[in-house]
């Protein structure tokens, strides 16, 4: 792919607990930026995007166990948008959903406060650069978490 494309494959979660990888359904889609490697669940559709730069390493070496991570990862966010009925370009809500969706995709194993650090450190990171969250200094963004913490993830450890 050039530059300015990225190839994309669409994940569609079925309504069983398998997951569907329709393999014609692969298209080319400009990124803004380009050559951006990131994984993004469409709000406005039912569809999770990955971005073929984001997978290409775990396809090449088949780790499927990061690929799981990263699909669960994603599978979470949809859960929260059409289940638990978050909006994700709410603060709170993203907050949220990016510390359940580091949870369970286990991106944090272990237990205790390593746990709990790696977690606030992983949706720290990516709160820094996505869009509802992106403009907040790193005391307000810490204090999100640490609050989204309290209300979505602490009776789950």
């Amino acid at each position: 792919a050039d530059n300015n494309n990225q190839h994309h494959q669409k994940i569609i979660p079925k309504t069983s607990p398998k997951i569907s990888l329709e393999s014609n359904l692969v298209k080319k889609t400009k990124l803004d930026p380009p050559n951006q490697a990131y994984i993004s669940s469409n709000q406005s559709t039912d569809q999770i995007l990955l971005c073929g730069n984001r997978v290409w390493k775990e396809l090449i070496s088949n780790d499927r166990i990061a690929l799981q991570k990263i699909l669960t990862h994603q599978m979470s966010h949809l859960y929260d948008k059409k289940v638990k009925k978050l909006n994700l370009y709410n603060s709170k809500d993203l907050a949220c959903s990016e510390l359940r969706a580091f949870y369970f995709s286990g991106a944090c194993s272990g237990s205790g406060s390593g746990n709990v650090k790696c977690l606030f450190g992983r949706a720290d990171r990516k709160l820094k650069f996505s869009e509802p969250t992106m403009f907040l200094d790193r005391n307000s963004r810490r204090n999100l978490v640490e609050e989204a913490f309290k209300n979505c993830i602490k009776s789950k450890l």
